[in-house]
């Protein structure tokens, strides 16, 4: 997908820019044989086709990939989305859209403090745009290591206002 999107495209469509590209490179895409464990439990077996490990609500320009993501709760939020049918995934591109995705069948969401993640072939992962590796690979939260300064009405459990 980051091979898809150009800087112009994102000028263009904006947060929409993402599922354009997604829809692109749908017909390519490939499951991967990925293993995931929680915490400190023993690893556990699904075919993904995407794996987001978030520590807050949005990526991609505005895109709520994580809703209920909460910088303070000392957790990740790791969504994953299995590899489906081309109708599914599209079906849950458009539930991306618009803020729902988390319902959908092909969807799996779970919070943890730290997540360990393999894939066969290697997932590569980027962090804030840029490919960081597709060896298996492991995040963790420091709970409440920064302090930072917020605007006013926003809500650490839910919604800014």
């Amino acid at each position: 997908m980051d091979e898809a999107l150009t800087d112009e495209m994102k000028a263009a469509w904006g947060p929409l820019a993402y599922v354009r590209g997604a829809m692109k490179v749908l017909p390519d895409l490939t499951g991967y044989e990925t293993t995931i464990a929680w915490d400190d439990q023993e690893f556990e077996r699904v075919e993904a086709l995407n794996v987001i490990v978030a520590n807050g609500r949005t990526c991609a320009g505005g895109m709520k990939v994580a809703a209920g993501a909460s910088m303070e709760d000392g957790l990740l939020d790791v969504v994953i989305v299995r590899y489906a049918s081309l109708l599914d995934l599209a079906a849950v591109a458009a539930r991306l859209v618009t803020g729902s995705y988390l319902d959908s069948a092909e969807v799996m969401h779970r919070r943890a403090s730290r997540v360990r993640i393999a894939a066969r072939p290697g997932m590569w992962f980027n962090v804030d745009g840029e490919l960081l590796s597709n060896a298996p690979i492991s995040f963790s939260v420091e709970h409440r290591a920064l302090s930072v300064l917020v605007g006013p009405g926003y809500d650490a459990g839910g919604e800014g206002t």
